[in-house]
């Protein structure tokens, strides 16, 4: 963590070495920002994962959902636009793929009661 993120919105959280002569964090004080060590890695077999426990596949199209398995979860890629993106989350809610950011709860009432309406109109 960047010294004196947490303090300025205009300071990313990506780690820069501290280089200040009168830097804290470069002098390792008490108080200050920590400076990043060997020996903070995660365990192995989680490593690269998704909090989740899922391994992130990236998704363009709706026909990629096919390709995720059981043990993966699907990402929507940034460029994918509005219209696109509603259809991979249908088709993520039908075949029961996880979508780490979208909400495939929405559709859930959506077609629920379009069956309802199909059903009364008979």
């Amino acid at each position: 963590m960047r010294e004196d993120s947490h303090k300025k919105p205009s300071v990313p959280d990506s780690y820069r070495r501290p280089r200040g002569h009168h830097s804290r964090s470069r002098q390792k004080r008490k108080g200050a920002v920590p400076l990043a060590k060997a020996g903070r890695r995660g365990k192995k077999e989680t490593r690269g994962l998704h909090p989740s426990g899922n391994k992130e596949v990236l998704v363009h199209r709706p026909e990629e959902l096919q390709q995720v398995d059981e043990n993966e979860a699907a990402r929507i890629a940034s460029k994918v636009g509005g219209r696109k993106r509603e259809n991979i989350l249908r088709t993520a809610h039908r075949e029961g793929v996880k979508v780490l950011n979208g909400d495939t709860d929405q559709f859930e009432t959506n077609e629920s009661s379009s069956q309802d309406e199909e059903v009364e109109g008979e």
